[in-house]
């Protein structure tokens, strides 16, 4: 396999040629009909973003031959680590734990709105069971209880802040896919 420096170097010169394309189509066809407004720029956006995405991955490569980098896939790395975050809850309570660090159930079922207490109480007896998250309790009148992310927990963090920085640079599409479908 080539080394990371020359593989980036030939991606690059991949979107730079791609771009020069790009940019030499849209002046023929000004001739004939307009380019779309800013279209050029998006495109050029698109292509630095996915430079940077791929650098991220390279960087990544580093540790993939545990989940299968010669041919072969090994499922169980992956398969694990969903087994610990899967359902439609342990995300966002990872997520609301992460950014307010300590938060009371009320707090949290608060930030949640729609889960129901139950579904809540299993959640965190699950993340608590898988070591993700800390419970403290207090002995007092009224009960008090706060919940944190353990060590182990803050190890997925860098997962989130990665889903957190790809939702971001995404969510404009979402709006251009609507509006080109006429929502």
């Amino acid at each position: 396999m080539l080394p990371k420096h020359r593989i980036r170097a030939v991606f690059t010169l991949v979107v730079e040629g791609f771009i020069k394309k790009m940019q030499a189509a849209y002046l023929t066809e000004q001739k004939t009909k307009p380019p779309k407004k800013g279209s050029l720029k998006v495109v050029k956006r698109h292509l630095e973003v996915t430079v940077v995405y791929f650098d991220n991955w390279l960087e990544g490569r580093k540790g993939m031959e545990s989940c299968g980098a010669n041919g072969e896939v090994n499922v169980r790395p992956f398969a694990y680590a969903m087994s610990l975050i899967d359902g439609k809850w342990k995300m966002h309570i990872l997520f609301w734990l992460w950014k307010r660090d300590v938060l009371r159930y009320g707090e949290l079922k608060r930030s949640l709105e729609t889960i129901t207490h139950k579904m809540l109480s299993t959640q965190l007896k699950e993340l608590e069971a898988d070591d993700l998250i800390v419970r403290k309790e207090f002995s007092q009148i009224p009960p008090k209880v706060e919940y944190s992310l353990s060590e182990r927990g803050l190890t997925l963090m860098p997962v989130l802040q990665c889903l957190c920085e790809w939702g971001n640079s995404h969510m404009d599409d979402d709006e251009s896919l609507e509006n080109r479908r006429g929502k």
